[in-house]
């Protein structure tokens, strides 16, 4: 049986035939954009026997493989006619003409390609191939190319670029083979399952070969990341072209992805994978511009790169960050794109959740066609509905615009200053307008839009010219204003919200996405299957509903691990909390965690619904002879590890960190060996009702006939609540407790998604019956521990 690979014409001939260097003077966003722009005008002035976007497909049998070649042709031309046409468009910047013969080539195979499968379909003898080139900045046609071909010399054409591409492809094929025969061996890595991981890896298996969608919901610690990814690799056996997408919002996901990996790579798994960061965080050059004249690892990229991605598999994989650099730097490539060439072949992809969700920074190369037999793996899913929708909302302030006017005598482009000066002044002029700090628009004044559509304009004119300097401020103005263009054109349904917002220091306009789930369902059902896990996923029909899953979508919920009876929850029901009373009580939360802490040595951290409660609180705790450390705002890595470090494995004094519910120690630390006895959680941190974009989202959900109460306020609220209690009990040989304070936890529909998940748990109605609960609790610990 032979080995079916799926090629699109784009893969075959921009492998075999692009040449040249990275150019983002060319290539880039903008241009492509403006270039689908020009194609639908073009393709629309052709209405006489002519096929647009015609899709083609044509299956080739070579060695032991059975290729399927497809594409769409832009145009075909007198259908009707003994000799019909394939028309190829190309539009670029610049001078055009030498655009055209530079690639000639590569544009030339493509469309032979076309002309081939046509040709075949229609059993032609012969066929013409125009090739027409279009000016960005004129909009005119300004070379054209044609040639007639017969379909013998067309045939032989084809089968010589599928044979050269074979050649290459045989190596990774090896690689597949050696992947394969591992697989077949691969056990899973560890002497024995922890508690319902066995049956967890069953479910995602049952998931994954039925192409399934699937919610995962499980403690930390539980093994949800080894469990959802060995079931996914098993599930390679077989496949050529069949990736896993491991989607995460934070590097340390992609961290504890790679460990899990390095664990089945000792295990014996020889599969390929590649760990991808932002162009920011891997880029050596920050100051360095994306072409031949300015960085010396985008020359001649293209004609490097196949054999740079051979050498690298034979020689790793894992493929993390730190060997992207290293292969980088030694092969003289540019350690981006590098990364990004490789994820083409690999067979496990970790990245961050915008290059699947994204929808402008996406992986096109692997989403914009047919990706069903992908599967997706979406970890710490309780973070994709806030992530998703950050996605397709965009802020442009006032203050963007005057940061490039102190930068003007950097500028040496007039033209491009004249468009800065004019988009300021009507800026300026709109916002005056508005009296309220809040205003609801509709859309966007179009002269408004047009100023910055002008901008952007002249400010790729200006990235033309060769040993540009890179103005910080100009970049960051352009990358809001080109995403403010595209959001706004994706904000076409009542899930956005337009609107400005002006204050005596600030005027920005803004559009806010209410909901992502029609975008990201869309997104899921192209893919073969989807697999969302965290520890936080209660209720589930929030979740389903809010990331676009299913009612009918399974749900497992994993059974924790470790033993219920080495952590509990206090819930102390005496104090009133909420926001207009909780001032009253700033000392009496001050003494409940005094006695929280004062049972037994060690570290805690007390979290508050703001950082005005906390520096309330702060002047009844700094007598306490303990260290003390406080989360500040705007702390940068290095200031978040710092604080991080205070809380050492097993102390000789007490530690109490102060810090923010919902904020960046909330969530995603692991403080395990005994790094953290017990949290105090003060209050329930529900947003603010009074906030504009909360006020639009309890409008969203109720138009949508949904409990707004539950979906804007409560379900978000129950989410960090379980994230921030979650931090105490990271492995086995954690041991605490969760102190929840707020008189609201006497509502059952308040602490009902908390008990479900902690069975372990106790009331207390003061200070008093807290402190003899807590030495309860306690007491049990110490005797489990001498046994």
């Amino acid at each position: 049986m032979k080995t079916v690979l799926k090629l699109s014409v784009h893969q075959l001939v921009d492998f075999l035939l692009r040449k040249g260097s990275i150019d983002d003077r060319i290539f880039n966003q903008n241009t492509m954009n403006e270039g689908s722009r020009l194609h639908l005008i073009y393709q629309s002035q052709a209405t006489q026997d002519v096929l647009i976007e015609r899709y083609l497909q044509e299956n080739f049998d070579l060695l032991d493989y059975q290729i399927t070649l497809s594409g769409k042709a832009d145009l075909i031309r007198d259908v009707s006619k003994k000799i019909p046409m394939i028309e190829e468009v190309k539009t670029s910047r610049g001078d055009t003409s030498e655009y055209a013969k530079e690639n000639l080539d590569w544009h030339l195979g493509q469309a032979k390609c076309y002309a081939y499968m046509y040709a075949k379909e229609h059993q032609l003898l012969e066929i013409k191939v125009k090739l027409v080139y279009i000016s960005q900045d004129t909009k005119a046609e300004v070379y054209t190319h044609i040639e007639l071909f017969d379909f013998e010399t067309l045939r032989q054409d084809i089968y010589q670029f599928l044979t050269d591409y074979l050649n290459y492809f045989l190596e990774i094929e090896a690689q597949k083979a050696l992947r394969d025969q591992s697989l077949m061996k691969l056990k899973f890595p560890f002497p024995y399952y922890r508690e319902g991981q066995a049956e967890l890896m069953r479910v995602v298996d049952d998931a994954l070969i039925n192409k399934e969608d699937l919610f995962i919901e499980g403690a930390t610690g539980s093994g949800k990341t080894i469990s959802t990814l060995y079931p996914a690799i098993k599930n390679l056996y077989g496949t050529v072209e069949r990736k896993i997408f491991f989607l995460t919002a934070k590097n340390s996901g992609i961290e504890a992805a790679e460990k899990a990996l390095l664990i089945l790579g000792a295990a014996g798994f020889k599969g390929k994978t590649v760990s991808i960061r932002s162009k920011e965080k891997t880029c050596p050059f920050k100051d360095r511009l994306c072409n031949p004249d300015d960085c010396e690892l985008a020359l001649n990229y293209y004609e490097k790169i196949n054999q740079v991605v051979l050498k690298t598999f034979a020689k790793y994989d894992l493929i993390t960050p730190d060997k992207i650099m290293e292969i980088a730097v030694e092969t003289a490539v540019c350690p981006f794109e590098l990364q990004l060439d490789l994820s083409t072949y690999a067979d496990v992809i970790l990245c961050d959740y915008n290059y699947f969700f994204d929808p402008i920074v996406f992986f096109q190369r692997h989403f914009l066609d047919d990706y069903s037999d992908d599967l997706i793996l979406v970890d710490e899913a309780h973070n994709l509905k806030r992530r998703s929708e950050d996605m397709f909302s965009i802020e442009f302030p006032l203050s963007l615009i005057h940061h490039v006017v102190q930068d003007f005598p950097l500028i040496e482009d007039p033209v491009l200053v004249r468009s800065i000066k004019s988009l300021l002044t009507h800026f300026k002029k709109l916002t005056a307008l508005y009296c309220d700090e809040y205003t609801v628009l509709e859309t966007f004044d179009p002269k408004l839009m047009t100023r910055i559509e002008t901008f952007n304009k002249n400010f790729i004119e200006y990235g033309k010219e060769k040993h540009q300097k890179r103005i910080k401020s100009l970049v960051d103005l352009f990358f809001v204003t080109n995403r403010f263009i595209k959001i706004n054109e994706l904000a076409t349904t009542t899930s956005f919200i337009r609107y400005a917002r002006v204050t005596i220091s600030e005027a920005t306009f803004c559009i806010n996405c209410l909901s992502s789930k029609d975008h990201l369902k869309k997104l899921i059902e192209g893919a073969g299957a989807t697999i969302f896990f965290s520890a936080t996923l209660s209720p589930i029909e929030y979740y389903k509903e809010v990331l676009g899953g299913k009612s009918s979508d399974s749900y497992y919920a994993v059974t924790s691990p470790f033993s219920k009876d080495r952590f509990k929850v206090f819930f102390a029901t005496g104090l009133d909390l909420r926001y207009h009373y909780r001032d009253q009580y700033l000392e009496a939360v001050a003494d409940y965690i005094k006695i929280a802490i004062s049972k037994r040595t060690g570290n805690y951290i007390a979290y508050f619904p703001s950082f005005e409660y906390l520096n309330k609180v702060l002047p009844y705790l700094i007598a306490l002879k303990i260290k003390l450390v406080v989360q500040s705002q705007k702390m940068t890595l290095s200031e978040q590890s710092a604080f991080l470090a205070h809380f050492e494995p097993h102390p000789e004094i007490t530690t109490l960190g102060l810090c923010i519910t919902g904020g960046i120690f909330s969530e995603s630390i692991d403080l395990i060996e005994e790094r953290l006895a017990g949290v105090i959680i003060v209050g329930l941190s529900l947003p603010n009702v009074k906030d504009f974009q909360v006020q639009a989202q309890i409008k969203h959900f109720k138009d949508q006939g949904l409990n707004e109460y539950q979906f804007a306020l409560w379900y978000p609220t129950v989410a960090k609540l379980l994230q921030t209690i979650g931090r105490v009990i990271r492995s086995e040989k954690d041991s605490g407790f969760a102190l929840l304070i707020d008189q609201r936890f006497r509502d059952r529909s308040h602490y009902q998604y908390i008990t479900k998940r902690f069975s372990n748990y106790a009331f207390v109605s003061n200070e008093e019956d807290f402190s003899q609960s807590l030495s309860g609790f306690l007491e049990t610990l110490e005797l489990a521990s001498d046994e």
